[in-house]
């Protein structure tokens, strides 16, 4: 159901039930949208090489499709990042789904190899909003433990998504290359609706200058605005924490685009594998994904983001040494694949928690983007320079991609996590009233409780000035609370009792508050 603003998902199991949380409308559009994306990019991207070599493309050619649409992200997703700290993320999401169903409208008028390239190439502008939707995600979820379960789900569902493409190709097996981009065109207008109809912009926040001495804690500079991209940029990449995040990031990312790019050939000429056998290991990597995604945030709060990042790097790296090693076990691939989605989650999830725990959220757009451009030059440099490391010497792609994994690892480990700044409470606690020295509290409360009651009432007698403040105590405390009422009353014997009121007759105290003072 749908009330103010938030979905209230129905009962489901405990397990579902654990990631099914209340999330804001435009959060789950964000899913809804991202799920659809997957799906539709599933259906159409395994037909897309067949249909190239119908117009005469090479072996060459068609890998520049993903080397073209990774450097499209490389250079747009840091300013759509930066852009949108500074006019907000639902209109560069909502451009971003325009320009998509024009460019999928294009590719389907593409009818040569160099304008299909071009046309994926404007996909992957188009797609470069992506950074923008997790800095969407982490504006309206403030607290960790439901941002884990938000990333969670996130991966769940386009890992589902994922799964669902091939099977609709299947099914959608007789509709032609352009058939197919036209499909997208209109997954793209249904995706613009939802966007429109939920999305909103969260409240921006104005960065405040420097106070002068003694003006008032409410006065705001006025003319302030964002820094640039390249200020912004800069002013991040000298935080010490920061580009270390990115450092280890890129270095994973170098090392599993290494061995990414000839890693088909090296399935079919060590281990046997076939164009079934690709298919099952495709299958078992993004069911590997959408399984561990369930258990991958509880781990990430019991031992923190850090090591969840450090151990996706070393474990990845572990494996493909591993795989290395056991060349020529027909399963081994499918135990690499399976690893690859736990591994994969454990650093995607855990890098997501030190985005946001050290970066302003005036920043958080640009921090991701500019993560993003640096694993699109990644993966734009990577897979050539594995193919060629590979023809020289089969294994050197691998020993390189345990090095840069493994390099990543310990950046992280040595990462210095920033600690959470303590945020003002609304209400602050009201100063403790001065206890004046002449109600000195006694060393032995309970045992004394009756002894003190008779020296505080002979002080006030004996004291002029303690009396007057007593009096003007009394008189306060009835004024905001009515009258004052006696809390406890320890007369002691009857002989104390009648030597407390003769004390109060001759100091002239009042009744109710004899043997309570």
């Amino acid at each position: 159901a749908y009330t103010e603003g938030k979905f209230y998902p129905p009962s489901s199991p405990r397990l579902v039930s654990k990631l099914l949380i209340m999330l804001p409308a435009g959060v789950y559009a964000i899913l809804i949208t991202q799920t659809l994306n997957a799906l539709g990019t599933m259906v159409v991207l395994p037909t897309m090489p067949f249909y190239m070599m119908q117009l005469g493309a090479t072996a060459f050619t068609i890998s520049l499709l993903g080397s073209a649409y990774n450097l499209a992200q490389m250079i747009c997703s840091p300013a759509l990042g930066s852009f949108s700290d500074r006019v907000g993320r639902k209109q560069v999401m909502l451009m971003g789904l325009t320009s998509q169903a024009v460019c999928n409208g294009l590719m389907s008028c593409a009818f040569s190899v160099p304008s299909l390239i071009a046309s994926r190439m404007a996909v992957g502008v188009s797609l470069s909003t992506g950074p923008v939707e997790m800095a969407y995600i982490m504006d309206f979820i403030t607290d960790e433990q439901q941002l884990s379960r938000a990333l969670a789900l996130q991966r769940i569902m386009t890992s589902a998504g994922a799964l669902a493409g091939p099977v609709l190709a299947r099914c959608f097996d007789e509709l032609s290359f352009p058939t197919l981009c036209r499909g997208l065109v209109i997954i793209n207008l249904v995706e613009m609706v939802i966007g429109m109809t939920f999305w909103k912009d969260p409240p921006r926040k104005e960065p405040v200058a420097a106070l002068p001495a003694g003006d008032s804690n409410e006065s705001l500079a006025a003319g302030q605005v964002s820094p640039g991209l390249l200020r912004s940029l800069r002013s991040m990449l000298t935080q010490p924490v920061i580009g270390m995040l990115l450092m280890g990031s890129f270095m994973f990312t170098v090392g599993c685009n290494l061995s990414d790019g000839p890693e088909i050939v090296f399935f079919k000429e060590h281990f046997g594998f076939g164009k079934d056998e690709v298919s099952y290991f495709f299958m078992v990597t993004n069911v590997s994904s959408l399984c561990c995604s369930v258990f991958v945030p509880s781990l990430i709060s019991k031992f923190g983001a850090k090591v969840a990042c450090a151990c996706g790097c070393l474990g990845y790296g572990s494996l493909v040494l591993i795989l290395v090693v056991w060349q020529g076990v027909h399963w081994m691939p499918y135990v690499f694949g399976y690893a690859v989605g736990l591994f994969g989650s454990m650093f995607g999830l855990g890098f997501m928690h030190l985005a946001r725990q050290n970066c302003e959220a005036s920043r958080l757009g640009a921090l991701l983007g500019l993560q993003s451009s640096l694993n699109g030059a990644a993966g734009t440099v990577s897979p050539p320079i594995g193919g060629l490391l590979y023809d020289w010497y089969s294994f050197v792609p691998y020993v390189l991609n345990c090095a840069f994994s493994f390099a990543g690892g310990v950046v992280f480990m040595g990462l210095s996590i920033r600690a959470p700044k303590e945020e003002e409470p609304l209400i602050k606690r009201p100063p403790r009233l001065r206890r004046l020295s002449s109600f000195g509290k006694p060393i032995f409360p309970a045992k004394d409780f009756t002894t003190q009651i008779y020296i505080n009432a002979l002080r006030i007698e004996q004291d002029p000035e303690l009396s007057t403040v007593y009096e003007m105590y009394r008189e306060m405390i009835d004024r905001e609370r009515g009258t004052l009422h006696a809390v406890a009353t320890v007369p002691g014997t009857m002989h104390g009792a009648r030597l407390l009121a003769e004390k109060r007759k001759e100091a002239d105290l009042p009744r109710h508050m004899s043997g309570n003072l």
